[in-house]
């Protein structure tokens, strides 16, 4: 039996605001808020969105919020599927380095697979002394959803 004071697990207003996080991320950034590690930074957000008073009009809130919240050595990264991939890490998005195209060769046909676009990003971690820094890649197919020709 369920406790009618008991705060339900989903909030649904939190879900909305969330929702609304990974929309304007994906159409003003170019980003995405998928995984494990994004749901801590879309709890973060909701957390900063409601010390601030919830604004009314929590649009102009989110976009302030996200400007530089997905950052690019250079350029971002163009993704050739349909869906960005951004990865996160500690629950904040992490840094992108660069993209290349892996050519069709020898080396690409038997040790990996060629046409595919890589995606490099990192992250600093504090150390004791100093710090390092995690990497993680995206790989993505051109072709897959119709961006492409493979």
């Amino acid at each position: 039996m369920t406790d009618p004071k008991q705060k339900p697990r989903f909030d649904p207003e939190t879900m909305r605001f969330q929702a609304k996080v990974m929309s304007i991320a994906q159409t003003d950034m170019n980003a995405s808020c998928e995984g494990d590690q994004a749901e801590l930074f879309l709890a973060r957000a909701y957390a900063d969105y409601t010390s601030a008073g919830k604004p009314a009009d929590a649009v102009p809130w989110i976009r302030q919020y996200l400007a530089g919240k997905f950052p690019s050595v250079n350029l971002p990264p163009h993704w050739v599927e349909d869906e960005p991939a951004w990865p996160f890490f500690n629950g904040e998005p992490m840094v992108f380095i660069s993209q290349c195209t892996l050519p069709r060769n020898p080396i690409t046909e038997s040790q990996l697979t060629w046409e595919t676009e890589v995606y490099v990003f990192g992250a600093r971690i504090p150390l004791t002394k100093g710090y390092k820094i995690e990497y993680r890649i995206v790989e993505q197919f051109p072709g897959i959803d119709g961006t492409g020709d493979r």
